[in-house]
């Protein structure tokens, strides 16, 4: 076993091709042995195994480095993504839940890699959503060609200390918007 302390230095990868040491697998498989050197001198070998056969051993070394990748996201499908839990027993329920879900899992998947942030990539939609979601509240007021930025604080201070003619223009205004609002989000879904 290494040192946690040594640091690996060197790799060095090999293929064997149609090997046939089981006489229960009638398929020559072909193998990619590795092995890892440290800065103290420790040597570590592993193999993959396969059965097509290995044009480039450092090819096929980088893409078995995809499987926990592959691993993590068919946990979050599984875990995170109702995949688990079917609430109905009719078969079409079942089936649009199963395409939908890996759609929108696909979906979010590609959105990640088209904003450049793929680090979200291996984490949950929940939690990922976590990380984009504003740290800040900040208010904005208009006035012809002025703008003021306030904190939710701030702009509470500045209400509180008007004028009661300024105030019962705001509080009017406020009134009026708040039912223009009212049915806006009637028929709205929750998340």
């Amino acid at each position: 076993m290494p040192k946690p302390s040594a640091a690996q230095i060197r790799s060095e990868v090999a293929a064997v091709a149609d090997l046939k040491t089981w006489t229960s697998c009638p398929v020559p498989l072909h193998a990619v042995a590795n092995r890892e050197i440290d800065s103290d001198g420790h040597r570590d070998y592993w193999v993959l195994l396969d059965t097509a056969p290995v044009p480039d051993p450092v090819a096929t070394r980088q893409e078995y480095g995809l499987r926990t990748n592959i691993e993590e996201r068919h946990r979050q499908l599984k875990c995170f993504s109702d995949l688990a839990a079917f609430t109905s027993r009719n078969l079409s329920l079942v089936l649009h839940q199963v395409v939908f879900v890996l759609l929108t899992y696909s979906l979010l998947q590609w959105y990640w890699q088209r904003i450049r942030r793929t680090e979200f990539n291996p984490k949950t939609t929940a939690r990922a959503l976590d990380h984009l979601r504003p740290t800040m509240t900040v208010i904005l007021i208009f006035h012809r060609s002025y703008v003021a930025r306030l904190a939710p604080l701030e702009y509470q201070e500045l209400l509180l200390t008007l004028e009661e003619e300024a105030r019962r223009k705001i509080l009017a205004k406020t009134r009026r918007l708040r039912r223009g609002l009212v049915h806006q989000l009637d028929h709205a879904r929750s998340p």
